[in-house]
């Protein structure tokens, strides 16, 4: 939700989930203050965006994963880290071309 609102189906579409049948959210994340719902132009669609607390959540999980991302190639040998350098310059050129 770092990237604005979403629908439910985007969210599930990135997190390569189904989306629920049901109504969404009852009880769930909206309810803990976590997202608001906004309604789309046309009204039959919802988008959800996080809340402040959900941004604030969001955010210190991510910097947990880059923490511990930090620490585990940092404990990698200098040999280690150099072809983990290369290697990713070759995915970088995959990317690029596809």
């Amino acid at each position: 939700m770092f990237g604005g609102p979403r629908s439910l189906s985007e969210l599930a579409d990135a997190e390569q989930v189904r989306p629920p049948d049901d109504e969404p959210d009852r009880g769930g994340t909206g309810a803990r203050g976590l997202v608001r719902r906004r309604a789309t132009e046309d009204g039959r669609r919802v988008r959800l965006q996080a809340s402040a607390k959900g941004t604030k959540i969001l955010q210190e999980g991510r910097m947990r994963r880059v923490e511990s991302l930090a620490k585990a190639l940092y404990a990698l040998s200098r040999k280690e880290q150099k072809l983990l350098g290369q290697l990713v310059g070759l995915l970088q050129r995959v990317i690029r071309n596809l």
